[in-house]
This record gives structure tokens, sequence and C-alpha cells, in this order.
């Protein structure tokens, strides 16, 4: 039996999904969606036209676009940023730049950002 939800507010508030549009995300989001503890959810991904839910907003964009997140989270007011942004890991060596790129700078624009913001709680990274 799930747990009764003892407030008006769910526990995990809204929450902004990096990456939500791929395998892991899309699932992640999922979940979150029926769960009775997860308020709004956004998905911010370089490729939005798959794996895409009923009631949840997407935003297309880089996770190196610092000026994009600075304002979403800025407009949104996420409690909770997950980070499952990751190229695929049996992608050519040739693109060793784009795991950095993702994974390193990607990684730092958005700590950066959550860390300024007053309304991030938590900040989940896969």
């Amino acid at each position: 039996m799930a747990p009764q939800k003892t407030s008006s507010a769910p526990l995990l508030g809204t929450t902004l999904v990096v990456g939500g549009c791929g395998f892991l995300g899309y699932h992640l989001v999922r979940h979150l969606l029926t769960d009775n503890e997860s308020g709004d959810v956004y998905v911010v991904d370089r490729d939005i036209s798959k794996n895409q839910h009923e009631n949840v907003t997407y935003t297309r964009g880089s996770i190196t676009d610092s000026e994009l997140f600075r304002s979403l989270i800025a407009k949104i007011k996420p409690s909770v940023i997950f980070h499952i942004a990751s190229p695929i890991a049996s992608l050519p060596a040739s693109r060793e730049g784009e795991f950095l790129e993702t994974n390193v700078k990607g990684t730092e624009v958005l700590l950066a950002i959550a860390t300024e913001s007053e309304s991030v709680r938590a900040f989940v990274c896969t």
C-alpha cells in the first residue's frame, strides 16, 4: 500500500531532468509522473523529438548553455535537478570531445547554476 500524502505540496516539488529523452531519462520521467510526491516535471535534452510523455514540458538545449539553464531554473524554480545527460558509451573514441563537453563541462555548468539557485535542494548526477 502506497503511503498517503500528508500535505498539499509534493515532497519532490518541481523537478528538472537534464537528458530526459534518452533511455534512462524516459524511464525516470515516467516514474516521476506516477509518483504522488513529485510535482511538475521539466526536461531539457538536445533531441526532444523522441521518448516524450504527456504532461511534461520539454526544452531543446545543450547542457553547456548556461544562459538557457539560468533562465529556465529562475522561471520554473525546481527543487530537484536530475542530471542524466551523457553521450552513448559505445560511441567511437573520435567523439571523446563530446564526452568531455557533456560529462565535465556540462556538469560544471549545472552545478554552478544549481548552487546559485535558492530553489534547488537536491542535485542527482548519474
